[in-house]
């Protein structure tokens, strides 16, 4: 299969378990098909899959993987010290730790680096409540401590709680700009951190709060 086939597939299968998305129709281009897909599995509740599907999910992930290269943290620049901001694929950075935005049974990404941090994220249904915005915190130092528990050394945070959980993007990065800077501060923990967005609207909130030309 070419790697375009693949992706139709993967789109078709999981649209066959989602009733409320019938009739959806899939993008031409290879970019909506992308975002699609990438909604798709973020939206996917655990449940046994087909050899089948893990085999195309697989190979797919790999040539992406493949084709994007990785990027390891040693040729990044700080913004701040200890503090760095990357947009790409979190899946094909290299550093210590990544942060995996995962749902209630905390599945999501397993690869790559020495560990994956899982964290549930709360999800916005309405209006921005201080429960929110606490429960975020919370997900952005729980990650902090564990990683402090286990020596870890630099650590890449995801956009958590955006997106398809429908956080506020600028609120939810003042928060975790802000747990970050907290707990480096109170500890003393020389941990580098990496906030790693992937569309231009985070990248250029980020930037603002940061103060990134």
């Amino acid at each position: 299969m070419t790697q375009k086939e693949r992706r139709l597939y993967l789109i078709s299968e999981l649209l066959k378990e989602q009733s409320g998305y019938a009739g959806l129709e899939i993008p031409k281009n290879e970019d909506g098909q992308k975002r699609l897909l990438r909604s798709l599995f973020n939206i996917r509740m655990p449940r046994p899959a087909g050899q089948e599907f893990l085999a195309v999910q697989d190979a797919y992930l790999q040539e992406e993987i493949r084709q994007k290269g990785i990027t390891d943290l040693t040729d990044l620049t700080p913004v701040r010290e200890g503090i760095y901001l990357w947009q790409g694929d979190i899946t094909t950075l290299r550093c210590d730790a990544i942060v995996n935005a995962a749902n209630s049974q905390m599945l999501g990404c397993f690869v790559p680096c020495r560990y994956v941090l899982h964290t549930v994220g709360p999800i916005v249904g309405g209006l921005l409540t201080k429960k929110d915005k606490d429960l975020l915190a919370s997900c952005y130092r729980s990650c902090l401590e564990l990683a402090g528990q286990n020596h870890i050394k630099s650590i890449a945070f995801c956009c958590i709680s955006t997106g398809e959980f429908h956080f506020p993007n600028e609120r939810a990065a003042e928060i975790a700009i802000q747990t970050v800077k907290d707990y480096k501060k109170h500890t003393q923990n020389k941990i580098k951190v990496i906030f790693n967005v992937f569309k231009e609207t985070d990248l250029n909130i980020y930037r603002k709060l940061l103060g990134v030309e």
